[in-house]
């Protein structure tokens, strides 16, 4: 293969699932509050660096199986990724330039909230595939534990006004810190159903992607939004 097909390969990765650079370190997991679900650290397939969290000692079974399937799914979408750059590592290219192909895969977790009929789960996809550094993706995973219900942002933020309201809250708060995020009049950010969050005991957290709001330095920065904002 040539070299320029090579890099198409590499592209298409990153194009089909955001990677992020390796880190060797395993979930760092708080709860917020004393809960009965029962969090377990898992290996998927045994690779170490694909630790994803499976639920128990949920009173329902159907519940419990939703919430573990969703979870698992993300992990199986991590292994495809995988398996992709490992199939990119056995092209010509890297078996000549093998420095260059030094590409590096971790799955990890962090459970933000556990309380109160409500779980919070943060799943980071972190990878290096080239270049000056790697990157860090976050997906946030809210559940209702009693039925198994995936929370969506929608499902918080029920209207237009309420987005508004925590938009304005988000700038406020940024033009209050320039030192750790940019300036929102000039690099308009977005809030809409898809953006990650998790619960807090006093309401919501936001839980930006690298790049989005703030430096590379700051990572996947989380900005929390008091209940009274939005309801």
């Amino acid at each position: 293969m040539g070299k320029s097909n090579f890099f198409k390969i590499v592209l298409s990765l990153l194009l089909i699932f955001p990677l992020a650079f390796f880190t060797s370190s395993l979930a760092n997991k708080s709860s917020a509050a004393s809960s009965k679900v029962k969090i377990t650290d898992t290996l998927y397939k045994g690779k170490s660096f694909l630790i994803y969290p499976r639920v128990s000692g949920l009173k329902n079974n159907t519940a419990q199986k939703k919430i573990n399937a969703v979870l698992t799914s993300h992990v199986e979408h991590s292994y495809q990724s995988y398996l992709q750059l490992k199939e990119v590592k056995n092209e010509d290219f890297c078996k000549e330039n093998p420095s260059s192909c030094n590409f590096t895969l971790n799955t990890r977790y962090e459970v933000k909230y556990n309380a109160g009929g409500v779980l919070s789960i943060l799943l980071y996809d972190d990878s290096y595939t080239g270049g000056a550094h790697g990157m860090s993706v976050v997906t946030s995973y809210n559940f209702n534990i009693s039925s198994g219900y995936k929370i969506t942002l929608n499902d918080v933020l029920k209207s237009k006004k309420s987005y508004q309201k925590v938009k304005k809250y988000v700038s406020d708060y940024m033009l209050k810190h320039p030192d750790l995020f940019f300036d929102p009049t000039t690099n308009d950010f977005t809030i809409n159903k898809d953006t990650s969050f998790n619960y807090i005991k006093e309401g919501i957290g936001l839980v930006f992607q690298e790049y989005e709001i703030a430096p590379y330095a700051a990572g996947t920065p989380s900005i929390n939004i008091p209940i009274y904002i939005y309801k």
